[in-house]
């Protein structure tokens, strides 16, 4: 009994921490992490060199506005996503967010896959970010 209870304690912190912001990492050396809408815009501030994308498509764009100085690469467009991003410096810092989440879950495992060895993801989308009444450009 005493084993089953360390178990699903052990479970449920590893479910706390792998929802709570945490760094994934692998072997590679490489890391995808997901940060709330105010540790992304720290990071944004912060970091020297991010690479922003807005991983919408333009009708998204437009309706919402963006992060200031994103740039729009449209994960739907996958041939165009794969080009677009291929081109971008795989050391330096890759910043992704979508509408609520899911595209930018995938472009960052995508990432990932594509040798990129720092990729950040916003928790929530622009949603989140809206929610948290942080600015955005049109």
């Amino acid at each position: 009994m005493k084993t089953v209870l360390f178990l699903l304690t052990f479970w449920a912190m590893n479910l706390l921490f792998a929802c709570n912001g945490s760094t994934s990492q692998t072997a590679s050396n490489s890391a995808i992490t997901l940060l709330s809408p105010a540790e992304f815009q720290k990071q944004i501030e912060t970091l020297p060199n991010e690479q922003l994308i807005d991983l919408r498509t333009a009708d998204e764009i437009v309706a919402t506005g963006k992060i200031a100085n994103a740039q729009a690469i449209d994960f739907h467009e996958q041939e165009s996503f794969v080009q677009q991003v291929g081109q971008l410096d795989k050391q330096r810092p890759v910043m992704v967010y979508c509408a609520k989440g899911g595209r930018s879950g995938d472009a960052s495992q995508q990432l990932k896959d594509m040798g990129f060895t720092h990729i950040i993801d916003l928790d929530g989308g622009m949603g989140a970010w809206q929610e948290a009444q942080l600015p955005t450009t049109k």
